[in-house]
């Protein structure tokens, strides 16, 4: 087999299969050890200016959060719920339970930001998960861009750039190491 193909190869594998896999295996782990079938969720931009959220100073845009399962749900815990009319994911705290008319639990929510609680109040079923204090800064950003059309192309140009350039340098150090690329 030719070596410029074993190295091209080998980046294809390390720059794109490799990391699919880690990733795959590591949120499977996660959906396991914490209880739900999301177990991470990402700070939206839903605020004018853009680098303040809702849940501001607790949480700001970009920040991805681990969260645990919707089991002993309390005032004070911050959580995850699906909007069914927005149908997008709200990251607010619970300030208060109240019973719906019907008898079942509803839970009144607010962002720390905001001077006043949802006008929606999620139920159980609602709720994708609870926050369980851990976040990591801005890489929710990368999920952000993610969800868009515009930011699916940038991410994927910028995946071909760099693809690109590990073969530029594989073939340039081929050549000047004077490695026969053709068959005998």
């Amino acid at each position: 087999m030719d070596k410029r193909f074993k190295e091209t190869l080998n980046v294809f594998l390390t720059t794109i299969i490799l990391p699919v896999v880690i990733i795959a295996v590591a949120i499977s782990l996660l959906n396991s050890l914490m209880g739900t079938s999301s177990p991470l969720a990402v700070v939206e931009i839903d605020m004018s200016p853009w680098y303040v959220s809702s849940m501001y100073p607790t949480l700001f845009p970009g920040d991805l959060l681990l969260l645990s399962g919707k089991e002993n749900l309390q005032v004070g815990d911050v959580v995850v719920y699906r909007n069914p009319y927005s149908g997008k994911n709200i990251v607010h705290r619970i300030i208060g339970v109240k019973a719906d008319q019907y008898g079942g639990q509803r839970y009144v929510t607010k962002g720390d930001y905001n001077a006043y609680p949802d006008s929606y109040n999620p139920s159980a079923e609602d709720i994708v998960g609870k926050w369980v204090g851990i976040k990591i800064h801005l890489v929710g950003f990368i999920l952000l861009l993610a969800n868009t059309s515009f930011g699916r192309i940038v991410l994927i140009a910028l995946l071909v750039i760099l693809l690109l350039t590990e073969f530029i340098r594989i073939i340039r150090e081929n050549k000047d190491s004077g490695v026969e690329t053709g068959s005998a």
